[in-house]
């Protein structure tokens, strides 16, 4: 693509979820481009004036879109930071959970692009050999503090559902493989999804999750610098608590017993409940990975972005 299909691509994407975006913000997220941000801006300017795009109080979106799309960004900015700050309160859980090695936000929380129903998404990285029982054990602490999402309690819940192992980080091979638009990404919610996780809990597992998933980088490549630190001061304490309580898992050998005993007997009823699917595509049930959505939206969203391609890139 050119700068200027790379900019519409892009806008196009964001269109699916709503989001109007900042010049900063469509050079950061410009798909197959590389471009400065001068140059970003000259051709966003260009294309306003030939109405190909429009702009509202400094942000850019598609035609027609953007002065709705801006009432909903404050709104989601409201929101999203009222998320960040209970995600700020509760964040000790994670720290004091044993073989805990990553807390992420995912989803539209790291977009900055929350509604009032949203759910708050966490990718959950374990120690390898861990999975089980590390999700059991958050799985019960956000339980018992009320914060954990489930049944028809679902908005501004922690929504606990995507948990993998140290070794697993890539996720390459979770992508969509959609057979005729090999000259577009295969799935751009995806990459897009890996490139804007932010962390709660592990800074240095954050950073090997970057690395791992460097095959991302031709597709965005002005998405690609990365801080090895969280969104927020680590709780030490809560911390000791978790290395405390994982040394003593580990030397009464607690830890394989019970990981053991959960995976026997957990992964048959997650694997059942998986069959009752109609779509299967956004589970994955194996021994470093367990990702629960009961419907997979990427499709969806690829299917609606290629729609706005075909009426903005003729």
């Amino acid at each position: 693509m050119n700068l200027e299909q790379s900019i519409i691509a892009t806008l196009a994407f964001f269109d699916v979820l709503e989001m109007p975006l900042k010049a900063p913000q469509v050079r950061q997220f410009l798909i197959d481009t590389e471009a400065s941000l001068e140059a970003t801006q000259k051709m966003l300017d260009d294309i306003t004036r030939e109405k190909k795009i429009e702009c509202w109080f400094d942000y850019y979106s598609l035609v027609d879109k953007g002065r709705a799309f801006q009432s909903y960004q404050n709104e989601r900015k409201r929101i999203s930071a009222k998320f960040l700050a209970k995600i700020r309160r509760f964040r000790f859980l994670f720290a004091m959970t044993p073989y805990l090695r990553g807390a992420f936000i995912v989803n539209s929380l790291a977009f900055g692009n929350s509604d009032q129903g949203s759910d708050i998404d966490f990718l959950i990285v374990t120690k390898e050999k861990r999975l089980w029982l590390t999700r059991l054990w958050i799985t019960i602490l956000t339980q018992l503090l009320g914060v954990r999402r489930h049944g028809e309690k679902v908005a501004g819940r922690f929504c606990l559902s995507f948990f993998v192992s140290e070794e697993a980080l890539n996720l390459e091979a979770l992508s969509l493989k959609l057979a005729g638009h090999q000259d577009l990404p295969q799935d751009p919610y995806l990459m897009y999804w890996i490139r804007t996780v932010k962390p709660v809990i592990g800074a240095e597992t954050y950073m090997k999750f970057q690395e791992a998933n460097s095959w991302v980088k031709p597709y965005l490549p002005n998405l690609t610098s990365f801080r090895a630190e969280t969104i927020f001061p680590r709780p030490k304490f809560a911390r000791l608590i978790g290395r405390v309580t994982e040394l003593i898992l580990e030397i009464t050998l607690l830890g394989s017993l019970l990981e053991k005993i959960l995976q026997k007997t957990l992964k048959k009823h997650t694997l059942r409940k998986r069959d009752e699917l109609r779509d299967k595509r956004g589970t994955v049930i194996s021994d470093s990975v367990l990702k629960f959505h009961n419907q997979d939206w990427r499709q969806l969203v690829f299917d609606e972005w290629l729609d706005r391609l075909e009426k903005n890139l003729k």
